[in-house]
């Protein structure tokens, strides 16, 4: 097929069509903007693009029949939605199993991201890939559950550097089974940092839930507004602000629950979790590229509403390109509560376990280990003071 004929670079190129496509089923005017461009593209390209951010499926299910499509192409992304469906109900499946055990030790588990926005919020279940199971527990539910994955299979996907340490200084665990390579995801607190750790009040997001029914099963899982706040920090923070997926998936929420949003409620959230920068970038860049339905009133009073110094240097921390290991150690320690908590941390990561150790740094015998020390603290030392390239 002919190469496209656009001037834009070609990541921009295909990420802005993309963005149209995505949008069309909300905003009528993006499908003709991505028709008038559609004509001399690279079909191969953008399907290969389409799949490396993991919205193939999502575009099938905007774009399919609208005539856009060459057929191959449309074929293609067909055979991709039906592997999605597959896929997510397998998740389903295996999610069933794990939430009927959790239940019956009176553990509660909220379903996060992937299948929690499927069925919901896309209202199908083969329109949002989901690539592992995200659950939010309580944090003191987490020594019961753990055992309890692991009689259905589920293994730890890391080696942590001490034991019980995860409460402390984490907010997930990674399982994985080995038998059919499902992941789950354990979750305590929405974002890996001790900043929001801190501020994050978890029984306000436990009381903002809702119930839907996947494969015969009633889940649990966030909110609109919660959901809004949770997906705009999560984008932000963890994945730059500007993911196709991320950005779809927020734009989906905002136009199937706009007219019933507490706008106010999420206001005084972000204001009181110091989420007010990354709500107010998030949304102001949907209203403008994504035709997102959010009040005017709302852009003006995050734009309007003051912050701390203290959140502005955790958001450009975070929103930022990757932190070096060394930056992310200085930015865990200043926002730890106490300085015993700060000496454990540091313990733990100087003096990690020989199991760790072995693991991380692929030791072939046991007795190499201790030489593995000296070496782990250069590398540390090195990232904290070599200025990033």
């Amino acid at each position: 097929m002919a190469a496209a004929s656009l001037s834009l670079p070609p990541e921009i190129e295909l990420h802005d069509f993309l963005r149209l496509c995505l949008n069309s089923r909300r905003h009528p005017t993006d499908l003709e903007a991505a028709r008038s461009m559609s004509g001399d593209l690279d079909w191969q390209g953008i399907l290969a693009y389409a799949s490396s951010r993991y919205v193939a499926p999502t575009l099938y299910s905007s774009l399919k029949g609208s005539g856009i499509l060459p057929a191959e192409i449309e074929t293609a992304l067909h055979s991709i939605y039906l592997e999605t469906a597959q896929r997510n109900l397998l998740q389903a499946n295996a999610l069933k199993k794990l939430l009927e055990t959790f239940s019956q030790q009176g553990i509660e588990a909220m379903l996060l991201k992937g299948l929690a926005l499927a069925v919901p919020v896309y209202g199908d279940v083969a329109a949002r890939p989901s690539r592992d199971i995200d659950l939010l527990l309580q944090a003191e539910d987490l020594p019961k559950a753990l055992p309890l994955a692991e009689v259905l299979g589920y293994l730890r996907y890391d080696v942590p550097e001490h034991a019980h340490t995860d409460l402390e200084f984490e907010n997930e665990i990674i399982l994985f089974r080995a038998a059919d390579g499902m992941n789950i995801d354990l979750h305590w607190s929405p974002f890996d940092s001790p900043f929001y750790q801190r501020r994050l009040d978890m029984e306000w997001f436990w009381s903002q839930s809702l119930q839907f029914r996947l494969s015969g099963t009633a889940i649990r899982t966030l909110a609109p507004e919660s959901n809004l706040i949770y997906l705009s920090g999560h984008l932000l923070l963890h994945h730059g602000g500007d993911e196709l997926l991320w950005s779809n998936d927020i734009a989906e929420l905002l136009f199937r629950f706009s007219t019933g949003l507490d706008w106010n409620m999420i206001l005084d959230k972000a204001k009181e979790f110091r989420l007010v920068l990354p709500l107010q970038h998030v949304l102001r860049r949907l209203a403008r590229e994504w035709h997102a339905p959010i009040p005017d009133w709302l852009l003006e009073a995050l734009e309007s509403t003051p912050v701390s110094q203290e959140e502005r240097r955790v958001f450009n921390s975070l929103s930022g390109e990757r932190q070096a290991a060394g930056e992310h150690f200085l930015s865990d320690i200043r926002y730890l509560e106490t300085w015993g908590k700060r000496f454990r941390y540091i313990l733990q990561l100087v003096f990690p376990t020989r199991k760790y150790m072995q693991h991380r740094y692929k030791i072939p015998h046991s007795w190499l280990v201790p030489l593995y020390y000296p070496y782990r603290w250069w590398l540390g030392l090195r990232s904290i003071f070599q200025p990033r390239k």
